[in-house]
């Protein structure tokens, strides 16, 4: 009987091991979650919702933002601002804009704490007046020691999971006219910042310390989210360097590996990098390219696939199954292929001309675009067909937030609410 206990009580650690390790994996941590791929592995999340119908919860916020949601266990993270910009036509006194992480309850939406920043350097006058922006912008990133969110010009912040501010990193106090949005990232010891704005560098600091580790000088025309992925025995960081050329990173040491001279833009990039299964996806206004992953020194010639001088917008693409994915114009899909280019353009029944900033994200074989305001349009792949448009009544405010999917719920951000999504 006692071997038997002993027995039974081990399998119900391990079972309890398991299901934390599975908690764990599938947190949304980050912009677009694991390797800002935008591919959630969860089987149960809604495909239709409205304001009555599977909406476990709703958070009224304290200001606007085109940021998105992060999780990380029982907790929700979310970022916004006030005080200035929020009426375009009344946006008041700079010195008063204010930036607000929240900390929710991912079970019942309960505002567990809040931490209010006021800004500590000026920003753009008129980016407010955009009506895919703001003054936060950018999605805060989460690990078990706490949450860090990047504020521009006001610079970098990390709390404890309990609201305690544990550090503070100015990244520089330059501004421009389109405003600030790359996101931070995390790998290993280190919280990875694209200060391209502030100070036309990406910076990787120590997360326990907030201290410099290392820097890179990059572009100001900058605005994409750089993603982390393995390679062979390691991991490459993969961003930009100017507008025509992408470089490949040591995360850890910020060392060069190789260079891609892919002319991706004329004037901007705002679309972060995609990747899968060893080929690269990024682009700029007007122009996106394609390369395999690898080598060392200039890869321009021996990895490029294609060039696709059409591909635009602001939203970050996906890839997936041999295909990238994105909106164009608002009301297709359009779908090219991985190593040829070969593409091919699908009527999705959007009738918005603009589908906004917010990053497309697949749950199941199933595509979610989020629009500004004409409700959020899930495309199941195989079947090549709209499943449903999902209105939230009662908010006519701007969905500019991607979606972040986490432990059978999908959270959803506008200038007004939170919203937690989940099967009733």
């Amino acid at each position: 009987m006692t071997m038997h206990r002993h027995f039974t009580a081990l399998i119900s650690m391990m079972a309890l091991i398991a299901c934390a390790s599975s908690t764990a994996a599938e947190d949304w941590t980050r912009f677009r979650g694991k390797y800002g791929a935008g591919i959630s592995t969860d089987k149960d999340i809604p495909v239709r919702w409205s304001a009555t119908n599977n909406m476990k919860w709703k958070v009224a916020l304290p200001g606007p933002g085109a940021s998105s949601p992060v999780t990380w266990k029982d907790r929700v993270y979310v970022t916004c601002y006030s005080g200035y910009g929020v009426d375009p036509d009344e946006p008041g006194k700079m010195s008063d804009l204010k930036r607000h992480l929240l900390c929710i309850r991912r079970s019942d939406g309960h505002v567990l704490w809040q931490q209010v920043m006021k800004s500590r350097a000026p920003v753009s006058p008129d980016v407010h007046k955009r009506p895919e922006h703001g003054y936060a912008s950018h999605t805060p990133t989460v690990d078990e020691h706490g949450v860090y969110a990047f504020y521009g010009s006001s610079g970098v912040v990390s709390y404890t999971h309990a609201g305690r501010l544990r550090w503070h990193f100015p990244c520089g106090d330059l501004w421009s006219g389109y405003g600030s949005a790359a996101s931070p990232i995390l790998h290993k010891n280190l919280l990875i910042v694209s200060a391209n704005v502030e100070s036309s560098s990406i910076i990787a600091l120590n997360t326990r310390t907030g201290q410099e580790v290392w820097r890179k000088e990059t572009t100001r025309s900058n605005w994409a989210t750089p993603i982390v992925v393995p390679r062979g025995d390691g991991h490459v960081l993969i961003c930009f360097k100017d507008v025509r050329v992408a470089v490949g990173l040591d995360p850890m040491t910020g060392r060069e590996l190789w260079e891609f001279k892919g002319d991706f833009a004329r004037r901007y990039t705002c679309i972060s990098p995609v990747y899968s299964d060893g080929i690269v996806m990024m682009g700029g206004l007007y122009g996106g390219v394609a390369f395999r992953l690898g080598g060392s020194g200039d890869v321009s010639t021996t990895h490029r696939l294609w060039k696709h001088p059409q591909w635009h917008g602001q939203s970050t693409p996906l890839s997936y199954k041999g295909v990238f994915l994105w909106l164009s114009g608002g009301s297709h899909m359009d779908r090219q292929d991985w190593e040829t280019g070969q593409r091919a353009a699908r009527p999705i029944g959007a009738d918005e001309r603009s589908p906004g900033p917010a990053s497309p994200v697949i749950v199941d074989g199933k595509v979610y675009f989020v629009s500004q305001t004409n409700g959020t349009i899930v495309w199941d792949l195989a079947a090549g067909t709209q499943t449903a448009r999902n209105v939230i009544e009662g908010d006519d405010s701007f969905f500019n937030g991607s979606p972040a999917i986490s432990n059978g719920q999908l959270f959803l951000r506008s200038d007004k609410y939170l919203y937690c999504v989940a099967k009733e």
